[in-house]
């Protein structure tokens, strides 16, 4: 089995290898590679969101920890957070 690292890192090797099971899998080799860069941007997305909602949740412990309830509830009525390059 070839992993998606060895495929990224020798295309060709990788086409070889699997051309002597009769399988021609350079067209195939090209979208695994971009459905593999699409995954890593949903994943990295993905990623700052839950830091988003992690430093909110924190925010509105911390406020409401001090007895400032009504400056908590302000962040779970803000607007959710969004990717900035969207």
């Amino acid at each position: 089995m070839l992993t998606i690292k060895q495929i990224r890192d020798d295309k060709e090797s990788a086409a070889r290898k699997l051309a002597k099971k009769g399988v021609d899998a350079a067209p195939v080799i090209e979208k695994i590679i971009s459905f593999d860069d699409r995954r890593k941007a949903l994943q990295l997305e993905l990623d700052n969101t839950l830091a988003a909602q992690n430093k909110a949740a924190k925010e509105i412990g911390a406020l409401m920890g001090q007895g400032r309830r009504e400056e908590a509830e302000e962040i779970l009525q803000a607007e959710p957070v969004t990717d900035d390059n969207e």
